[in-house]
């Protein structure tokens, strides 16, 4: 197996255990709150408390996708436009640019 293949597997599996992750600790914490006796606040402060957990799955997408990827990091960089920051494309890519 290539390394470039090797290394967005990682990626993509990296990316699945937070997602899966995340979604997995909400709905856990969510059946304990159900089954706890909490009063009606405290029962949608912890909904909301749950949803952090997969919000913060989502997010880190992108931070996952920033390291292990030099096509993503120049995306970001163009995107964000930082003066300074162009970095040559290292790796290749199997996308091909059609325009």
């Amino acid at each position: 197996v290539s390394p470039s293949m090797r290394r967005a597997f990682r990626c993509i599996f990296i990316v699945m255990i937070f997602d899966v992750g995340g979604w997995a600790t909400s709905i856990a914490l969510l059946h304990f709150t159900i089954a706890m006796d909490f009063t009606d606040e405290t029962h949608i402060v912890m909904i909301y408390v749950t949803g952090l957990f997969v919000n913060f799955g989502l997010a880190v997408k992108a931070s996952i996708y920033y390291i292990n990827s030099m096509e993503y990091r120049q995306a970001f960089v163009d995107v964000l436009g930082l003066p300074g920051m162009r970095m040559p494309m290292q790796s290749t890519s199997t996308v091909t640019d059609l325009t």
